[in-house]
């Protein structure tokens, strides 16, 4: 059974194991909890969405420290540029090199109708969101938001940031 005892210092809580077998400490990162890092695509900026199969569109990037633990989040918001035909967005935030390599932290799709903006259709909020633990590393961390589309779509209001934190706990 472990025990632990708790004592107040002037430093703040230290804990004790009073019995039972030691615990291993997880390395600590470099990056100080609290630091923030934020990247947009600017206001009012209209980004063409490419179509599937091509390279996707690199919509916002942040590069971050090799060692430590983020909470990134993502936003954007996507328009069917026809008032026509449908488009089908996909958006995925990513980490680690190239648009599309490494680590898929999450992926958003939607389906666009067509219409206009002033009408209230083909428009949607598209929202992204991943952790990210790393203890050593080379070189930084490099977080992205791509996009592609079946149809014909635009972004904008692109915002992409990631704060740093001295822990996460998996639920």
């Amino acid at each position: 059974m472990d025990r632990r005892l708790t004592i107040l210092v002037a430093a703040g809580l230290a804990t004790l194991l009073v019995a039972g077998a030691a615990q291993a400490a997880k390395p600590m990162p470099t990056t100080p909890a609290g630091q923030a890092y934020f990247a947009d695509t600017g206001l009012n900026t209209v980004i063409p969405i490419p179509s599937v199969g091509t390279p996707s569109l690199l919509l916002n990037e942040l590069v971050l420290p090799s060692d430590g633990r983020f909470v990134i989040s993502a936003t954007l918001q996507v328009y069917n540029s026809s008032t026509t035909v449908d488009a089908e967005v996909g958006c995925f935030l990513f980490y680690g090199t190239g648009n599309t390599t490494g680590t898929r932290l999450d992926s958003a799709d939607v389906l666009l109708q067509p219409g206009t903006i002033s009408a209230g259709a083909g428009a949607a909020k598209l929202a992204l969101s991943g952790i990210v633990e790393r203890t050593s590393a080379p070189a930084g961390l490099t977080v992205r938001v791509i996009c592609a589309v079946t149809g014909t779509a635009t972004a904008e209001y692109g915002h992409l940031s990631a704060i740093s934190v001295s822990s996460i706990d998996h639920q």
